[in-house]
């Protein structure tokens, strides 16, 4: 959680690592299915600043794109190298297609999840530290912002009761119309699952 709106590192030199794992909460209360040869759709604001391309700058062969995890629980179950990053502000939106490993979400192991990965340096040369910001610089933001464009959802296509207890069986739907927990069938944009509802403007660009 984030009172900000949003989670960021800054580095002034040196390496820096970013690894996060962002969980569905409220926890998962109840199994689901989803559609097949449907897609779960990743909507992300981030940005940044540095170096993060092996050859350039101070990386050498040890600094890596953005990598965006979908996690089951603890297990990644899909990953996608984002390899068109820009310095500063960077409205990413990717899809995982719905395979038989992402069809069935059991809610005693599989709460979703989303973990993201880069690493880069803070950029060096003449001027940097007074003439020049030439921090590392990661900034994710999440759900709840004023800007639709810098809200981070996670969208799964769930089947609703009937189709899924094809897939389930039934009963394993649940079917407490009072539990606040459990996602509605259809289209359910998670976007508690990387992060909570706050309001933010700031920007790197405007804290400068």
């Amino acid at each position: 959680s984030a009172n900000e709106g949003y989670a960021e590192n800054t580095q002034a030199n040196g390496k820096m690592e970013i690894e996060w794992t962002c969980r569905m909460d409220p926890q998962l209360k109840e199994d689901f299915a989803l559609q097949n040869e449907g897609e779960i759709q990743v909507h992300l604001m981030i940005e940044v600043a540095g170096n993060w391309e092996n050859g350039q700058g101070n990386c050498q062969n040890d600094c890596e794109n953005l990598n965006i995890s979908l996690m089951k629980g603890g297990l990644e179950v899909a990953k996608y190298e984002y390899t068109a990053m820009n310095s500063g502000e960077n409205e990413i939106a990717i899809t995982f297609p719905v395979n038989e490993t992402l069809q069935v979400w059991d809610d005693a192991t599989d709460n979703p999840g989303l973990r993201v990965r880069m690493v880069l340096y803070a950029t060096s040369g003449f001027g940097c530290g007074w003439l020049f910001d030439c921090d590392a610089q990661f900034r994710m933001y999440f759900s709840g912002q004023e800007e639709a464009q810098y809200n981070g959802t996670v969208t799964f296509p769930i089947l609703n009761e009937s189709a899924s207890e094809e897939i389930l069986g039934p009963g394993d739907m649940g079917g407490d119309e009072e539990d606040e927990g459990m996602p509605g069938f259809g289209i359910f944009a998670a976007a508690a699952a990387i992060g909570i509802a706050a309001v933010s403007s700031g920007r790197f660009s405007r804290e400068k």
